[in-house]
């Protein structure tokens, strides 16, 4: 864990998400995430704005336009280079051709694989060209250009084309030199071996040269093959790398989602990534496939005749087929993604609320709709899995149908036709089958990569977030807000009528379908929902406001719309320093505890160890099996509501932020650790810090150097405590409703506390009871087992992976077998494979014999005889 935050050591600017709660009316957004602190280095919003967006396409530096830019990649063409002697730098770039073209580079980790496993420490550094944020950055600026000549109309296809061609044209070219290579040594290598053989010439000599043409043409076709495919595959990676990493970083600056659901997001990072690495991969063949094509059915014509025709026009009847197939397998495959979309949402859904489901026994409700989409998409996979047996069923007939029907035609029409000729024929229209198998695929890769860069693009196109903040013109201020109306992003939703739900006659959206008209704001084709009016505010450095009102006014809206997450419908807004924000929801990573409490930053053990104690974090250290280096589960299931909020709280102060927004941070801690962490965090350690402080804890306001008071979006009392109680208007009823609901509390029968003793062993056997529930059940055989497992991995939820070594045993092909359908299904599809190997070869020793039986005609004309 520490090595991944190592990484993470310069990146200081998210202390906390922003998690949406019941005080935000407004629609569903983008939350800042752990993703966000990777995309910037200071959470500034002044750091936008001389960032080149996606909005803005500002074009970066175009390339070099010469000769130039490929010199280091035209020294692969030495036949010899000096092998590079540092472990850590991939050679593959200082590779000579012949290096490249037998993969010598690769030896040096395929000896140590030989010797042992393999390492992540045995591995090379990733090659400088194939660098992530290499290939973004030149992906970004294709993007940009392609969008700043087209507008919204800009074609992402387009960009992925420019993004490959060069490498895509070199490997179109070796490609098909490698075919001509093959159709020379199948159309002249195996004819004049067949008639050296057919005259009985006893010239070993020549007899040696032809056998040995023979092998040089198909050995040059695969090395050529290889070569073809290792750039194939390296150029998909880099597309895959370049687009999903601009994507992620598309998505970082979004404003929020929109139409489109988590689950949407990670299945195009999943999937469409990989359909455009298979496109690079399988497009090359059908590219150089038509010179092969041409070349085959003329030299077909040569041997023959016109009738070589026939047999070409077999090929042209079944490519099309195949392409059909292919198109319809591309089209099913994007029908899959609905469902799967559907299947990924539902099922991050039921993980996310599975307390709730859990504790209405929903589970089986839920799983039940999991599966029938599951059945739907697994239906439609099946449909496709088909169409793709039948493409890859028909192939290998198309050369067989293809020479009979040469063959036949020619000795009906009374010609002669020799085997040197004939074994030709079947040959070269063997060569040509390569084509009717690749069409499919090709057409499909195509075909799944156009439906996902269009779902790509639609994400490329949503509106960014934009700093809204300017500087405020005098020093001492840290935020200026000058009447400024802020408004939620809305999102329309079709009812099956086509019809907007939540709409006027006229399609004007109204806000959870009851707001007037007059508080909706439109901005460029967009619609807001206003949240906030009419806002003024004026916070000088050092100062400490609290900010109060019922649930529901918009004080999270607030907070939000500080942290440029609202749209500025009216008015001004300037910010001086940088944020940390303490959510009402906190957010925890799967880490350990200091790791989320450093969260990248440098290790400063004295600063540590002072934000542990005035975030009143030592005790629990005590409780937790191996104190600040337990592990904490996912969404910090296996620690306290208290101590979760301790822990934000304690992030957003090890980061030394200038603004502080802390959103209701008292809520989930007992009364006396809220006092302390008033005292000594947010009057004590922050007390040279401009704070915004949202509370319902209404006895900490008094100590505020200001009060707001928010009621349905707008700011209806401010002042000092004394000032508010003095007006007798609504803070001064929220206060005195407090105090007497305080009194009736106090009138009830006193509870006898427990001693310290006492206290901490409770909460010890509350942290075990977390975490045994945090455990897998399949890991939970009796509660002895399970807490003498939590001794053994000391505080830690995960431990390694362990990897089994060795020859791959029976019982692993026996699951296998299991799963792919039983032994009589594995059965049944090998007897299919082998009668159709057996068919192959059975045509090729009857067209022998018939050939020795004669030149062919005698023999047709008998068989024609007795059939008729």
């Amino acid at each position: 864990m520490d090595e991944d935050y190592k990484a993470m050591e310069h990146l200081e600017d998210v202390d906390v998400i922003y998690e949406p709660n019941d005080d935000v009316t407004g629609p569903r957004h983008l939350s800042y995430s752990c993703a966000e602190a990777l995309n910037c280095h200071d959470f500034d919003l002044h750091q936008y704005d001389d960032m080149p967006t996606s909005d803005s396409r500002t074009p970066l530096s175009p390339d070099k336009h010469n000769i130039a830019k490929y010199k280091n990649t035209l020294k692969m063409l030495l036949p010899w280079r000096r092998r590079v002697r540092d472990p850590l730098v991939c050679p593959v770039d200082y590779a000579g051709f012949f290096s490249i073209l037998f993969h010598r580079w690769v030896n040096p980790v395929l000896s140590k694989a030989i010797k042992g496993p393999l390492n992540v420490t045995d591995l090379w550094a990733c090659p400088e060209t194939d660098r992530a944020d290499r290939n973004t950055a030149r992906f970004e600026r294709l993007w940009n250009e392609e969008y700043e000549t087209n507008g919204r109309s800009a074609s992402l296809g387009r960009v992925v084309r420019r993004f490959v061609a060069t490498r895509t044209m070199i490997a179109v070219l070796l490609m098909t030199t490698g075919q001509i290579c093959e159709f020379l040594g199948v159309a002249l290598g195996l004819r004049y071996t067949l008639e050296y053989v057919e005259s009985g010439d006893t010239d070993i000599l020549y007899g040696c040269m032809l056998a040995l043409s023979l092998f040089g043409a198909i050995l040059i076709r695969s090395m050529f093959t290889s070569i073809v495919w290792y750039m194939a595959a390296r150029t998909g990676v880099r597309l895959r790398s370049a687009a999903l990493a601009f994507f992620f970083k598309k998505v970082l600056k979004l404003r929020n989602l929109q139409d489109k659901s988590v689950g949407e997001i990670v299945n195009i990072c999943a999937a469409d990534g990989q359909r455009m690495f298979d496109s690079c991969i399988y497009c090359v063949i059908p590219m150089s496939s038509p010179i092969l094509a041409l070349l085959c059915a003329g030299y077909t014509v040569y041997l023959v005749g016109p009738v070589a025709l026939l047999g070409t026009a077999v090929f042209i009847l079944f490519v099309p087929l195949q392409a059909m197939l292919g198109r319809l397998a591309g089209r099913l495959r994007d029908s899959v993604a609905t469902y799967t979309n559907q299947r990924v949402r539902m099922t991050n859904e039921m993980i996310q609320y599975i307390k709730l489901i859990k504790m209405y026994a929903w589970e089986y409700s839920f799983a039940r709709v999991i599966i029938a989409i599951r059945k739907k998409e697994r239906k439609l996979l099946e449909k496709a899995g088909f169409l793709q047996a039948v493409s890859l069923g028909t192939a290998p007939m198309v050369s067989l149908l293809a020479s009979v029907t040469t063959l036949t035609v020619h000795t009906l029409t009374g010609h002669d036709i020799t085997v040197s000729k004939a074994f030709t024929i079947v040959a070269v229209f063997d060569v040509m089958r390569f084509l009717i198998i690749s069409t499919p695929f090709a057409i499909k890769s195509m075909v799944e990569t156009g439906v996902s860069l269009e779902r790509i693009k639609e994400i490329l196109l949503m509106e960014e977030r934009v700093s809204i903040a300017g500087h405020p013109e005098n020093p001492e201020d840290a935020i200026l807000i000058n009447n400024a109306t802020f408004a939620w992003d809305s999102t329309k939703v079709e009812s099956r009528t086509g019809k907007n739900e939540g709409t006027t006659e006229d399609g004007t959206l109204l806000p959870n379908g009851n707001i007037a008209k007059d508080k909706e704001g439109i901005h460029e084709n967009q619609i807001y929902v206003n949240t906030l009016f009419d806002i003024d505010l004026h916070i000088v450095k050092g100062q400490l406001i609290g900010i109060c009102g019922a649930v529901g006014s918009g004080k999270t809206s607030l907070i939000s719309a500080i942290l440029n997450q609202m749209q500025l419908v009216a008015g001004d807004i300037a910010v001086d320093g940088k944020f940390a924000y303490a959510a009402q929801q906190p957010w925890i990573i799967n880490a350990t505890v200091r790791d989320n409490i450093v969260f990248g930053s440098l290790f400063d053990k004295k600063k540590y160890q002072h934000v542990l104690s005035v975030c009143c974090l030592l005790p629990d250290l005590d409780i937790l099996p191996n104190g600040d280096q337990t592990e904490i589960g996912e969404r910090g299931i296996n620690v306290s509501g208290g101590q979760k909020q301790r822990i934000n709280l304690a992030r957003a102060l090890y980061s030394d932020r200038d603004i502080y927004l802390l959103d209701d941070p008292l809520s989930a801690v007992d009364v006396h650790v809220g006092k302390h962490i008033f005292d000594n965090l947010i009057k004590g350690a922050l007390s040279t810090k401009s704070v915004l402080f949202v509370t319902h804890q209404l006895q900490y306001l008094q100590e505020c150097d200001e009060i707001l008071m928010l009621a349905n979006g707008l700011i209806v009392e401010r002042g000092t405590h004394d000032k508010l109680m003095e007006l007798e208007a609504d803070y001064a009823n929220l206060i005195q409703t407090f105090h007497s609901e305080e009194e009736e509390e106090e009138n009830f029968p006193d509870v006898l506390p427990l001693s310290e003793k006492e206290a901490r062993e409770f909460e010890k056997q509350m942290f075990r009871e977390r975490t045994h529930s945090s455990l897998s059940i399949s890991s939970i055989r009796t509660v002895d087992s399970v807490l003498l497992e939590d001794d053994e991995i000391d505080g830690r939820l995960t431990k390694e992976e362990e990897k089994a070594e060795g020859i791959v045993s029976w019982r692993t092909y026996h699951h296998y077998v299991k799963a792919a359908g039983g032994y009589f299904l594995m059965l049944f599809v090998t007897v299919l494979f082998i009668l159709s190997v057996g068919f192959i070869s059975f045509g090729v020793f009857w067209l022998s014999v018939w050939l020795r039986a004669g030149s062919g005609v005698s023999t047709l004309y008998i068989v024609w005889r007795v059939l008729a």
